[in-house]
């Protein structure tokens, strides 16, 4: 799918206000992108530390319900892959829209830019949109404020910072196990990632 909705003649629209929503949709895609890997990593670890935990809490010998455990965490990992990466990700811009997003976090704007790219776009006949003059007006203070828009600004990496706790909280846990316990470790953590190799349970193993 397009990263960026077609318009129906953006070509009339000022340059400098299409590169620079351009350059906002790259910044907010990135920023999904970026939230979206931290997101399902945070989810993979996670699960990663719930499937140890059960298996180190109770003596599993059946290889299905190993491989029962192992498939539910799975599809929990897959479920965070398409709602934090494939949906947003796919989803398609609009000029319009992300200028309604800039525009709802600066009042002082005036929704100028959204009505210059929807007049200025549109195949309506000149007598249903208005003015040209008014339109060419607006069109021109439309790009008298667009250097007032920073797509840094707009979407910044504030919003991925709880999804890089949670992933290093996760990331740390599994590393202080692997240096207190490395052996039990990795024992679990093979018997979650591979349920159906012949490898003993945790508990079986301190009773014999």
């Amino acid at each position: 799918m397009s990263t960026i909705a077609a318009s129906h003649n953006i070509d009339a629209v000022p340059k400098p206000i299409i590169d620079k929503l351009r350059e906002a949709i790259r910044r907010a895609r990135m920023v999904m992108a970026v939230r979206g890997c931290l997101a399902v990593a945070s989810v993979v670890f996670i699960t990663l530390l719930i499937g140890m935990g059960i298996d180190a809490s109770f003596t599993i010998f059946s290889t299905a319900l190993r491989a029962a455990i192992s498939c539910v965490l799975l599809t929990s990992i897959l479920v965070s892959v398409y709602l934090f990466l494939v949906r947003p990700l796919a989803k398609t811009f609009s000029y319009t829209g992300i200028a309604r997003i800039i525009e709802s976090r600066h009042p002082e704007l005036e929704e100028r830019l959204s009505s210059a790219i929807e007049l200025l776009s549109s195949n309506d006949a000149d007598e249903l949109r208005g003015s040209k003059v008014l339109i060419e007006e607006l069109a021109k203070e439309a790009v008298g404020q667009i250097d007032l828009v920073s797509p840094q600004r707009e979407f910044n990496y504030r919003t991925v910072r709880p999804y890089l706790i949670t992933a290093s909280t996760a990331v740390g846990t599994l590393l202080l196990l692997f240096a207190i316990w490395p052996s039990k470790t990795s024992q679990l953590l093979a018997r979650i990632v591979a349920p159906f190799a012949n490898i003993g349970n945790v508990q079986a193993t301190d009773m014999t």
